[in-house]
């Protein structure tokens, strides 16, 4: 069972390093979907978390009763160019401790669309090596209208 998780807005006073850490072995480390070291850069990393928390789109997800964060979450908020609405775009959910935290997440990012007007949702940036949970999460829990895939091309000048 998820325990009852407050979503709190990272402050731009916060110390990002660990985050950030975290993010770049997560990112680096997935067998299902790894990037090279040579792509993922810990400064970069860094840089747009800090911008996140400028935006107010970076958030913890803290166990009220322990104090323990069970996940993070960054979103962002652009106006596509085929519409006059706004679309939420998740960038990424990273579970750090317990089971159950992507529900929160999908829960949080519907009620940050619905609060910023927006007229569509982009997911399924979990960092996870169970696509069957992305499944399962987006499509049956989440209620998800559709799934396309989406193609990463590795330019070989990166891999050299």
């Amino acid at each position: 069972m998820v325990p009852n998780l407050e979503p709190i807005q990272i402050k731009p006073t916060e110390n990002i390093d660990t985050l950030t850490s975290e993010l770049y072995v997560k990112m680096t480390t997935l067998v299902t979907k790894p990037l090279s070291s040579k792509v993922v850069d810990v400064m970069h990393i860094k840089k747009s978390l800090a911008e996140l928390c400028e935006l107010g789109w970076l958030y913890k997800f803290v166990d009220a009763s322990t104090g323990l964060t069970h996940g993070y979450l960054g979103f962002t908020i652009d106006m596509p160019w085929y519409s006059d609405k706004p679309c939420l775009s998740e960038l990424f959910v990273l579970q750090t401790h317990g089971h159950g935290f992507g529900r929160v997440a999908v829960r949080f990012l519907k009620e940050q669309a619905k609060k910023y007007g927006c007229g569509l949702m982009e997911t399924g940036a979990t960092m996870t090596d169970e696509p069957e949970e992305l499944k399962n999460l987006y499509e049956k829990k989440g209620k998800c209208d559709f799934t396309y895939p989406s193609f990463v091309w590795f330019l070989p000048y990166w891999n050299t």
